[in-house]
């Protein structure tokens, strides 16, 4: 495909929604044409399944129910926005991927590790990023950037997302070096942002 897919990773309160909202001012200051999604989400129908998925009330949820929520709402996402984007010749910027379901629903456990990455594999249609950005940041630091008001995912505690954490790093050790940036995000926001910047100058160069 002519155009470009890059994907921001990280834990949750790794700072993914202020380092995307700097990247859609910097390209658009630059002309580029880019479409920004978010997964799960980015279509009507994602942003409905998303609602189920943080909805702090259903606790209720299995661990199955909610690995094909967050897979049902990729697949339509991938099909309705993010190819089209892409045959476009535009750059496409999504705020989490595939890695995220395989870090947040790895940790879960509940699900085998083989048909966790069946599921993922089979929701991307064999889409894979040109780029991905992992902001990397311990969890208490992150925990403690989310605040009191927490969804679903959010109230799973500190191992939890220390898990999660390693999970990134782990992905990210096991991808080519061109593929991937790991940053600190333990630094100051303008110190992330100018970083990410060049990374994104480099990749859509």
């Amino acid at each position: 495909m002519p155009g470009k897919f890059i994907v921001f990773e990280g834990p949750d309160g790794c700072g993914k929604s202020t380092m995307v909202e700097a990247a859609r001012r910097h390209f658009k200051v630059k002309g580029v044409a880019a479409t920004f999604v978010q997964d799960p989400g980015g279509t009507d129908i994602g942003q409905q399944i998303r609602k189920i998925l943080l909805d702090k009330h259903n606790d209720a949820m299995c661990p199955m129910t909610e690995l094909m929520l967050y897979v049902a709402s990729r697949a339509q996402l991938v099909a309705e926005i993010i190819r089209p984007a892409l045959e476009r010749g535009e750059v496409v910027v999504s705020d989490r991927f595939t890695a995220s379901t395989l870090a947040y629903q790895g940790v879960a456990g509940s699900v085998p590790e083989d048909k966790l990455k069946e599921m993922v594999k089979f929701s991307a249609d064999g889409l894979e990023p040109d780029h991905v950005i992992l902001l990397d940041v311990p969890a208490e630091i992150g925990l403690e950037r989310v605040g009191s008001s927490k969804d679903r995912m959010e109230l799973k505690g500190l191992v939890f997302f220390e898990e999660v954490r390693q999970r990134y790093l782990g992905f990210a050790d096991g991808m080519p070096e061109d593929k991937v940036s790991v940053l600190d995000a333990s630094r100051s926001v303008l110190e992330v942002q100018r970083e990410m910047l060049d990374i994104l100058d480099d990749v859509t160069a």
